[in-house]
């Protein structure tokens, strides 16, 4: 019964993290890469054969600490 009590809390905690996360990561992409100022370059751009849908290919770029995207 101890075990299981563990097992539930372990799994509780790890729910709440990774709610949490889901939760922040996409805020602190929006505030902080828009507070640098990132450059972003289109790279290409294809539209798919019946002309509903384009298909854009770019770079993000946010300065020397973090990589390009």
């Amino acid at each position: 019964m101890q075990v299981k009590r563990k097992m539930w809390f372990l799994i509780a905690v790890a729910m709440l993290i990774a709610a949490l996360y889901v939760y922040r990561y996409p805020l602190m992409n929006l505030v902080f890469v828009h507070s640098i100022g990132c450059s972003h370059s289109v790279l290409s751009e294809a539209a798919s054969p019946d002309g509903q849908y384009i298909a854009t290919v770019f770079e993000r770029n946010c300065g020397a600490v973090t990589p390009y995207t």
